[in-house]
């Protein structure tokens, strides 16, 4: 039972190749989910618990998620099957950056609150399932759940997906080749990279200046601030990364805020520039501040090889939050007690004319 309420149904959604259990916990009796595609067929969760096999486990929530109850229902699912993807839906409140990590902590895949993020999840997984039923080709098994009957590209597609939050562990042997890696995903993701992925930054020849861009994004009307959920367990950390070899700072700056966080900004200005000369090569980064472009942006939710998503914090909320490091702390109180933000035009091509 849940929390003292009625114990809930669960409905199941056949699709092509996928097959979706939907729960919700703070209205058991509902059998209507819009977000899967319409009505669905309700049946009794004891009879998914007793064998039904299913590729996906949605399950209803409202804000604060109840912790306690989401432990209880995804151990379950998780001792019984590590292959199904898990996805929790949050349909009333924000989401709080501490439950997300929670979430992810207990062995979900995914915590939304856009109805968009989860159709194209949904999406992606039947493509996966589709692809799983084919034969005639070499297939492979994740390493990491044991998923079969995957092709290369399948699994390339797959671990991030399904397994970006996982923690790095030593010498952990690959399934598609002879290789023991100490950081699997990033093997998998640069060595069984398809073709039409186009290079990853690794198989980009490398400079002898390293560029990052490092983005503060402050909503100008919640005050809260967008910290992304890192690969491996990471913690939070604020938007950012590499810039491209031809590529702008300020553009580097929104593209890597999009990728990681999934908002859309606009750059305001920056606090500094950081260099950092090392043996070999030298390190720069420049720090912005911006704000986002759409007051009601949702932050991204589907996890991929950049992050496992992004939130809104609060600066009281982030004392309590595991950070990657401390920039995000150093940055928000810099930013709260009125720091100096810069103009861009501090920031100028070669050869700019200089203003007044």
């Amino acid at each position: 039972m849940f929390c003292g309420q009625k114990k809930p149904e669960a409905a199941v959604e056949e699709r092509t190749g996928l097959t979706v259990v939907a729960v919700d916990l703070v209205n058991p009796d509902r059998t209507s989910f819009p977000v899967l595609g319409g009505k669905v067929r309700p049946a009794p969760l004891s009879s998914v618990r007793e064998g039904t096999s299913f590729s996906v486990l949605t399950v209803f929530s409202s804000s604060p998620v109840d912790m306690q109850a989401a432990k209880s229902e995804v151990g379950k699912v998780r001792a019984r099957d590590k292959t199904v993807f898990i996805m929790v839906f949050v349909e009333s409140g924000r989401i709080l950056a501490l439950d997300r990590f929670n979430l992810f902590q207990l062995g979900c895949n995914m915590v939304t609150d856009c109805h968009e993020a989860s159709g194209h999840v949904l999406s992606l997984i039947e493509r996966q399932e589709t692809e799983r039923a084919r034969g005639g080709r070499k297939v492979f098994i994740c390493p990491f759940c044991g998923m079969q009957d995957l092709s290369e590209e399948i699994l390339w597609r797959h671990c991030p997906l399904y397994h970006v939050d996982r923690p790095n562990e030593r010498q952990q042997p690959c399934t598609a080749c002879p290789v023991a890696s100490n950081a699997l995903q990033v093997h998998i993701h640069e060595d069984h990279r398809p073709k039409s992925a186009g290079p990853s930054d690794a198989q980009i020849p490398p400079q002898s200046l390293h560029s990052f861009a490092l983005v503060v994004v402050r909503h100008p009307t919640t005050k809260r601030f967008l910290l992304v959920q890192e690969f491996a367990q990471s913690g939070f950390w604020l938007p950012g990364g590499r810039v491209d070899g031809s590529e702008r700072l300020e553009k580097a700056a929104i593209r890597e805020t999009m990728e990681e966080a999934g908002v859309e900004v606009e750059l305001k200005g920056l606090f500094r520039v950081e260099y950092s000369p090392k043996r070999g090569y030298s390190r720069m980064r420049v720090i912005f501040y911006a704000e986002p472009k759409d007051l009601e942006a949702k932050p991204k939710s589907i996890p991929d090889f950049e992050s496992a998503g992004a939130a809104w914090v609060s600066e009281d909320e982030l004392h309590g939050l595991p950070l990657r490091g401390g920039e995000p702390a150093q940055w928000i109180c810099y930013l709260s007690k009125g720091g100096q933000i810069f103009p861009l035009s501090v920031l100028t091509l070669e050869g700019a004319p200089a203003m007044p």
